[in-house]
């Protein structure tokens, strides 16, 4: 998050392609190995149920990050901080974070993908396979980054089901169970 981050160096020993799972990407295809075979089962069940999902990325170093801050800020200036994290504090160099679209979303990171019929799939059924919305619908101030219908973040089976039984978002599960979010 904003107040806690990773150092420069930090990149997860157990990264795998996700090509090995069947999973179609634009590109960005590292995962850390237990994300990807929740996802790779997430993908197969969704395009069982008609749901083309395509990953448009994943984990991302440092240095990946500082770039694309970088650039989004030249172009954007201050609002781009509401929408990219600095370096060192993206959910992406973890390894657990996925940014999902598809061709109803013309293959891009935009708030209309919540308008298909993936993204519904997604809330409805992410939780069974371990992923939760990072950074839902009004929850900016908490957060720090707003609303993202298209970036889930791998946290367990487990604490997926706590999060959705308990109604909470990410940043307020990890809040009332007094874990300090590492990213």
């Amino acid at each position: 998050d904003r107040s806690h981050s990773l150092p420069p160096d930090y990149a997860p020993k157990d990264l795998v392609p996700l090509r090995g799972y069947g999973i179609s990407t634009l590109g960005s295809e590292m995962l850390r190995r237990e994300a990807a075979e929740h996802l790779g089962r997430l993908v197969e069940d969704a395009a069982a149920d008609g749901e083309k999902l395509v990953v448009a990325s994943t984990y991302r170093s440092y240095e990946e990050q500082r770039r694309s801050y970088r650039s989004l800020v030249g172009v954007l200036g201050a609002p781009a901080r509401r929408l990219s994290a600095a370096p060192g504090h993206s959910q992406h160099q973890l390894g657990t974070a996925v940014d999902f679209t598809n061709a109803d979303a013309g293959y891009k990171l935009v708030v209309p993908f919540a308008r298909t019929s993936a993204s519904r799939w997604l809330e409805r059924y992410a939780w069974e396979y371990g992923f939760v919305l990072a950074y839902p619908a009004g929850e900016g101030e908490r957060t720090g980054y707003q609303w993202e219908p298209w970036h889930y973040r791998y946290v367990g089976v487990r604490d997926a089901r706590r999060i959705e039984v308990g109604g909470q978002s990410l940043q307020e599960f990890l809040e009332s169970v007094g874990t300090t979010p590492r990213c």
